[in-house]
């Protein structure tokens, strides 16, 4: 599962099919998609540009993937070398994602995929930032 968002909402959630490992390829069309998704529903801040804060993981931080970036004019806000937590932000998603999920059991992948779709409309929606619902970013 991979989740961009901003301080307002959820741009795009989007679930990796099974089987296929995320390399620089699909990263760059996921970033591609991305760009798609802030000019639907954030074009004022497309044309500000883009800071993208991501980890330092091998397909994020590939030639091909650091070449695509800059085609979109996306700023790539880099991690510390050694960051033992979680980005400050994540705690907004992964915290109340973690507390609806626990104590669950999922058997397809289809009911996980919903379940995490649906979990930010819920639980995000009243923290203080995320106002808007998953529901136009969502791909899976």
């Amino acid at each position: 599962m991979t989740i961009f968002w901003d301080m307002e909402s959820l741009f795009l959630v989007y679930f990796t099919p099974k089987g296929q490992s995320v390399n620089s390829d699909n990263y760059c069309e996921l970033l591609r998609l991305l760009e798609q998704k802030i000019k639907s529903k954030r074009r004022a801040k497309l044309s500000k540009g883009v800071i993208l804060l991501q980890d330092n993981a091998r397909p994020y931080t590939a030639k091909k993937t650091v070449l695509c970036l800059k085609d979109l004019g996306f700023e790539l806000l880099n991690q510390p070398p050694y960051s033992p937590d979680l980005v400050p932000n994540d705690f907004h998603l992964f915290g109340p994602l973690k507390e609806e999920l626990r104590g669950n059991h999922y058997l397809p992948d289809e009911e996980i995929i919903e379940a995490v779709k649906s979990t930010p409309d819920r639980k995000l929606s009243s923290r203080k930032g995320f106002t808007s619902s998953l529901k136009d970013g969502q791909s899976a």
